[in-house]
């Protein structure tokens, strides 16, 4: 009797475990196309649900404080939010090309140009020492934004 008790117990725990990931991943997937249509305060609400499973996620949080989607920018929460997922090093790059994804997403969703936003995310990029590659400079040149970004001090 107690055998079959323990065993039950394991199947439930088993079930509980397997139903929360099917339910984390649905809540990221939906995430993610809201984000991709544009709905970035429906996705933000989605992805503070998904810090709480995984300290990973804290990193596509840190995304909408440094582009200033539905929050007001705040690059020390990201940078904060960025150092669970980052090394040190790789967070200026990220927040390069947090500069240049803000830029993209205001033009493809025709918002408002937020210059001042991408400004910032140089400045606080060149000053964790971030140096963009030719890859980069790609980037920046295609989206008009070389100049800016030299102009960044």
């Amino acid at each position: 009797m107690k055998k079959y008790f323990i065993i039950t117990i394991l199947l439930i725990l088993f079930g509980l475990v397997f139903g929360l990931r099917l339910y984390y991943l649905q809540i990221y997937e939906r995430s993610v196309e809201l984000y991709e249509e544009g709905k970035f305060c429906e996705s933000l609400k989605d992805r503070k649900i998904l810090t709480f499973f995984s300290k990973n996620m804290t990193g596509f949080y840190g995304t909408f404080y440094a582009q200033g989607l539905c929050l007001k920018q705040d690059i020390e929460i990201a940078k904060k939010s960025y150092q669970g997922t980052y090394r040190g090093e790789d967070i200026g790059e990220t927040l390069f090309y947090d500069g240049i994804e803000a830029h993209r997403v205001r033009k493809i969703f025709k918002m408002k140009p937020r210059i001042d936003i991408v400004r910032m995310l140089f400045i606080e990029s060149k000053k964790l020492g971030y140096k963009p590659d030719s890859r980069a400079k790609k980037y920046l040149a295609k989206d008009n934004l070389d100049e800016l970004y030299k102009n960044c001090k």
